[in-house]
């Protein structure tokens, strides 16, 4: 009895061992693993909703995790997509998505390529102007610092200067200056702003018009040199031209000599001829 309970506590541990390694293979088969179509539709969606410039990411996220679980039938979270694109991109800018995807389809492979650089320029352009903007902040923040600051100190000046007099040449105590004060000290500071702006200014004008007489008389020396240009081209031609009628003439005047010659040359040898058949006619008679 003992030895048959002990053969069917041996046998159910071994059906336990069997589900066992049943249930890992189903576990292992349910395991997911990210392809190009599922990174392809990852970096659409991130391109469709553009997470790193949006007011809320985590929802952003969220919402394309939502969709690629239904589109693929998954449970991803926002937190594993986030991870997931990070790595595509980031293989991206080492130049690694063309081998990452060597066995896949090329329209496919060439498509993510393409959405990837769109995707890597946006970013980067959302830095820049994240840090432009922190850039901003600051100066704007140091210089009313400075301006206080400034304000601060002449107003502490201008109390100290005013606060003794030859008939109390003793310590005055410290007034907390006045409104006016501080708006004349401002408006003084502006002034003096502007002027400075104005003296900038002036500057700046008296070199633009040194360079644009500068610019005129280069002109006109330019256009002197192509009015002379064209005059010794004119002379150029006018020489050639009368050369040419001067050839022509020569020409003619040679033409019609040769042919007084040729014609003179007939006439001699219709002379000739008429003599020869007079000497034959005698010599017949």
């Amino acid at each position: 009895m003992e030895q048959l309970l002990a053969e069917q506590e041996e046998e159910r541990k071994r059906d336990d061992a069997d589900a066992a390694v049943a249930d890992g293979r189903k576990q292992r088969k349910k395991q997911f693993r990210w392809k190009l179509n599922h990174d392809l539709a990852l970096v659409k969606a991130v391109l469709a909703h553009t997470p790193f410039s949006s007011v809320k990411p985590g929802d952003a996220w969220a919402t394309i995790a939502g969709s690629i679980n239904k589109l693929f039938e998954l449970s991803l979270d926002k937190l594993a997509v986030h991870r997931r694109f990070d790595l595509v991109l980031e293989a991206h800018r080492k130049e690694e998505t063309k081998n990452r995807y060597g066995s896949g389809i090329e329209e496919e492979v060439c498509e993510i390529v393409r959405l990837l650089n769109d995707l890597m320029s946006l970013i980067d352009d959302q830095k820049l102007l994240e840090k432009g903007h922190t850039e901003a902040k600051q100066k704007k923040l140091d210089d009313s610092k400075l301006k206080a600051e400034e304000i601060r100190v002449a107003a502490c000046t201008t109390i100290k200067r005013s606060g003794s007099s030859p008939e109390n040449p003793g310590p005055v105590p410290k007034k907390r200056p006045t409104d006016s004060t501080l708006i004349d000290l401002w408006k003084e500071k502006q002034e003096s702003e502007r002027q400075q702006e104005m003296k900038r200014l002036d500057v700046e004008q008296q070199r633009y018009d040194a360079e644009r007489a500068e610019k005129v008389v280069d002109r006109d020396l330019e256009k002197k040199k192509l009015d002379l240009q064209q005059q010794q081209f004119e002379l150029e031609r006018d020489r050639f031209n009368h050369q040419r009628d001067k050839d022509k003439e020569e020409f003619k005047l040679r033409e019609k000599e040769l042919i007084l010659r040729e014609e003179e040359r007939k006439s001699q040898m219709a002379t000739q001829t008429a003599l020869l058949q007079l000497l034959m006619k005698k010599c017949e008679i």
